[in-house]
């Protein structure tokens, strides 16, 4: 019989926290970066992370579940000192290799659960978009996922995507266009400013001024480029390039702001501007019927 495979210390914490006082904070995305970025620094070995508008919710490796919330609290209070968190359940304890992918999953599925889109990996601050690849530094990887099971699996990329698909008919992971749709579709500069941002969570203003595609952006042209013919000046990294290219990708790209950031009355005022996501009901869990032990 094989080995089963394990996570570290087979054993997870599953951390979840609301706002009591400020139901508006992370509907800023400012204030989520904010978040995100420090959440990274405290959690670097992290198996999910999702910002909801009161809220999100985190799975660590931390076999101490008072540490973990302990670790928490204080990282929330040192951002916004003024502003008072509750959560809803204890920090929860996941014992096993199949209770730490199921609540995985359960994270992930959030905002499909709250029906705020109709598929994870159509909201900007969700882990999803770092494990299909979207962002061009992610926090969590299918590798470091891997790891943490302790050793490779064949097939364990499909494998995890069928485990974590939001319905029998519909994918985890954005498929991506046809040879015949990429040869009809056309870019503007705005396009491929919402792409970078995207990659980088950052707002259209900031990854203007960050990217060295900036000149090349500003003097772009009126007329949409074909995306067969995108400047050889062009050069983006995967992710970046993901973003421009899938069309779910696309729709959560702050295309209006990226317009702004790049004209000459609105770039230049640096405010924050927000990137827009689908708000349509969704599904709240899979029923493919692919089982855990495919993957764990």
């Amino acid at each position: 019989m094989a080995r089963a495979l394990r996570w570290p210390k087979d054993m997870s914490t599953y951390l979840q926290f609301q706002t009591s006082n400020a139901p508006l904070l992370l509907t800023d995305d400012q204030n989520c970066a904010r978040l995100w970025k420090l959440l990274r620094q405290r959690f670097p070995q992290a198996y999910a992370a999702v910002l909801l508008p009161n809220g999100g919710h985190l799975l660590v490796p931390d076999s101490s579940t008072e540490v973990a919330q302990f670790r928490l609290q204080i990282a929330l209070r040192s951002l916004f000192p003024s502003v008072l968190w509750k959560s809803p359940l204890p920090p929860l304890a996941r014992i096993g290799s199949a209770r730490t992918l199921s609540t995985l999953r359960q994270i992930l599925h959030q905002p499909v659960i709250h029906g705020f889109c109709e598929n994870p990996c159509s909201w900007n601050w969700s882990s999803s978009l770092d494990l299909i690849g979207a962002i061009r530094s992610p926090w969590m990887t299918l590798a470091s996922i891997e790891r943490s099971l302790g050793s490779s699996r064949p097939h364990f990329r499909q494998q995890f995507f069928n485990y974590l698909a939001v319905a029998e008919s519909r994918s985890f992971k954005p498929h991506p266009l046809t040879p015949a749709d990429r040869k009809l579709l056309r870019h503007s500069a705005a396009g491929v400013l919402a792409a970078i941002a995207l990659s980088r969570r950052q707002t259209p203003f900031e990854a203007l001024h960050s990217h060295s595609l900036a000149e090349i952006l500003r003097s772009w042209p009126r007329s949409n480029v074909p995306d067969s013919e995108l400047p050889q000046s062009i050069v983006l990294d995967p992710a970046e390039k993901r973003c421009l290219i899938t069309p779910e990708l696309v729709e959560l790209s702050p295309l209006q702001a990226a317009y702004s950031a790049l004209s000459s009355d609105t770039g230049k005022s640096g405010r924050a501007l927000r990137s827009q996501a689908s708000t349509t009901a969704g599904v709240a869990s899979s029923k493919s019927g692919w089982m855990m032990e495919s993957v764990v």
